[in-house]
């Protein structure tokens, strides 16, 4: 009987300990507490690549860029340059910036930039291969405005991002990662 329910218990431990790690995650974001939720994610087995954002001298909106990936870690071509998913979010004014991974990498990190207001004034994104060992590279766009503080956000380890979430209105007022485990999005061919 002692076997039995030994066996039960360790049932149950292993199933509510497992079962998280094979969901999306979620950073924390960053910024202020104005605005309403947003989140955007990339099509199915699509990856983030990098941003669209438009810039002034705060974020004025923000969209992700996607590629799909296939199961060698390696971003496809879907005829030309990377998609915009999702569309955008925030409100219309600044000027427009793209910051894209070369072929092959994908953003690993994003270190977001706050005003004196607690409001976004730009974004970095950091892009790496899926390969060992890792080769980071750091994309910084053209901006305006000034910062005041940092914060860097990355995924849980074993997740890949796939999309931003966050809050807008006007402007772009905190913002994070969507990730998901690589298993989850590879594409089959």
């Amino acid at each position: 009987m002692t076997r039995f329910a030994g066996l039960i218990l360790t049932a149950l431990l292993t199933s509510a300990s497992f079962s998280p790690a094979f969901s999306a995650s979620r950073t924390t974001i960053v910024g202020g507490s104005g605005g309403g939720p947003f989140e955007l994610k990339c099509r199915n087995r699509e990856v983030l690549v990098g941003l669209q954002m438009q810039l002034g001298s705060t974020m004025d909106a923000i969209g992700p860029v996607c590629k799909p990936l296939n199961s060698a870690g390696k971003t496809m071509r879907r005829g030309g340059p990377a998609n915009i998913a999702a569309g955008r979010t925030g409100g219309p004014g600044g000027s427009e910036q793209q910051v894209v991974c070369i072929k092959n990498r994908i953003v690993y990190s994003m270190n977001v930039f706050v005003d004196k207001f607690n409001l976004v004034n730009h974004v970095e994104i950091k892009c790496r291969n899926l390969g060992f060992p890792p080769k980071p590279d750091i994309l910084v766009p053209p901006h305006g405005g000034s910062s005041e503080r940092s914060y860097e956000v990355y995924c849980q380890v074993n997740h890949i991002p796939n999309g931003i979430y966050g809050k807008s209105g006007a402007m772009v007022d905190a913002v994070g990662l969507i990730c998901d485990l690589p298993t989850n999005l590879f594409t089959s061919f």
